[in-house]
């Protein structure tokens, strides 16, 4: 069996790690620029150092050069690997933010609720408002029912109120 060249690998360590600090890259940001998986990359990252007291904050970066390959790590773009992540989450402008863009009767659909609530009073010194909620009976010979809740305006912006409804799963197609 064929001796490992050690010398070759622990200069890719040193590089790696000259070259992570310099420009404050992360592990996460080493997996984007190299296409290497992340998962795979932070098991090595904390890897224990072999002859050291294990530290779970410390980089392994021999174990980071060994996994990925002196061709791998001569390819590395440090600039790519040193920008922050793209959120991939997109913002939904449908949802209020803030409390003075709430008006009175208008219906809002909030995550929880199938059907729309309306504002019918608001309290600024208290930061309180009542909202009216307006099921459709079951029964056709029923009338509506109205259900009044008062609410704290920080916790009715965390429902996420938005203008328009809120799609439901899959529709049943009857057929």
């Amino acid at each position: 069996m064929a001796k490992k060249n050690t010398k070759i690998v622990a200069e890719l360590d040193t590089q790696l790690m000259e070259n992570m600090f310099q420009y404050s890259v992360t592990v996460e940001g080493l997996a984007r620029a190299t296409g290497v998986k992340v998962g795979k990359l932070r098991k090595a990252a904390t890897t224990p150092i072999e002859g050291k007291v294990y530290d779970p904050n410390e980089i392994n970066y021999a174990r980071l050069a060994f996994v990925m390959g002196a061709d791998i790590i001569a390819g590395i773009d440090w600039e790519e690997a040193a920008q922050p992540a793209a959120r991939t989450g997109a913002k939904d402008e449908n949802i209020l933010r803030n409390a003075e863009a709430l008006e009175f009767n208008v219906n809002y659909y909030i995550r929880g609720k199938a059907v729309p609530v309306q504002i019918v009073y608001a309290d600024i010194s208290t930061q309180q408002f009542v909202i009216k909620t307006v099921t459709e009976p079951k029964d056709t010979e029923q009338e509506p029912a109205e259900t009044l809740q008062v609410v704290k305006f920080s916790r009715f912006l965390a429902k996420a109120p938005r203008l328009t409804p809120r799609a439901v799963g899959p529709a049943i197609v009857e057929e």
